[in-house]
């Protein structure tokens, strides 16, 4: 799995809403896999319309959430 990019997260730390496509980006995954976290309800959304936001706080929770520890670690 790629790494994810944080540096847009962590470069705009203002920005509070991400689109699909910056989100699938921060991930480091691809859109159909974002999809398949939205239709499993792994990952909340906001829907305007026809456009979907994903809140900065809530991309956090889902990258802690999916972290998996090493043998090494607490």
């Amino acid at each position: 799995m790629k790494e994810p990019k944080l540096s847009i997260v962590t470069e705009n730390p203002e920005q509070t809403l991400f689109d699909r496509f910056t989100t699938a980006k921060i991930l480091g995954i691809s859109i159909s896999c974002l999809d398949s976290c939205i239709k499993a309800e792994e990952l909340p959304r906001i829907k305007i319309k026809k456009r979907t936001y994903f809140l900065r706080s809530d991309i956090e929770k889902f990258i802690l959430a999916n972290r998996v520890t090493t043998s090494g670690e607490k």
